[in-house]
């Protein structure tokens, strides 16, 4: 019985320690919360802007997508955070909106996107597609999500790059894309390592 008992707390401190030892870095992203944009107008469906601060570098394409500040007549509950999200696409056109970021891909690191996908009361939504790229090349990503109208559901997708990955020490970065024709709306978009 003695034997048992030093056992179980032996193995408690082992697991205790390992996972002790793990590390969670948030990876800085610029204007992740589509704050960045001040626009002046009353909530609503009429206040927006075609520009997405540190989100549409020159050379992408971009198709039709910006800054809009929602009201109860999009989300009668509200947005995820703030007062803005970023909108992708409308009902003639697709949009994308992509940041490279300062960090870059590492080994044995578990990387977790995150990033809440809106469906607009008043308007289509006929889905997204959200990427985590290493170097320009997709590593992970997802487009499952279909929220009600007048909603938001938070996207995860997670990224384990395993011991001796392809695409070490290239640039990682984010692309988010509208699917169809009909708009999405993205907010509070994060990124996190964990080694």
């Amino acid at each position: 019985m003695k034997r048992f008992l030093l056992i179980v707390p032996l193995t408690m401190a082992v697991s205790w320690i390992a996972s002790a030892q793990e590390t969670t870095i948030p990876i800085p992203i610029f204007n992740a919360g589509f704050e960045a944009d001040v626009l002046p107008c009353a909530p609503g469906a009429n206040c927006w802007n075609s520009a997405v601060p540190a989100w549409l570098p020159a050379w992408l394409p971009s198709g039709f997508a910006g800054t809009i500040k929602p009201g109860t007549a999009q989300y009668s509950g509200g947005i995820p955070g703030g007062v803005n999200v970023a909108f992708l696409g409308n009902s003639q056109q697709n949009g994308v909106i992509f940041q490279t970021l300062s960090a870059t891909l590492q080994a044995n690191t578990i990387y977790i996107l995150k990033l809440s996908v809106g469906h607009r009361a008043d308007e289509a939504f006929t889905g997204y597609l959200a990427t985590l790229l290493a170097g320009g090349v997709p590593v992970a990503f997802d487009s499952s999500l279909s929220p009600a109208a007048g909603t938001f559901l938070e996207d995860v997708i997670v990224y384990k790059s395993g011991p001796n990955p392809v695409l070490l020490g290239q640039l990682l970065a984010i692309s988010i894309r509208s699917v169809g024709t009909g708009q999405v709306n993205i907010d509070n978009v994060s990124l996190t390592a964990t080694q």
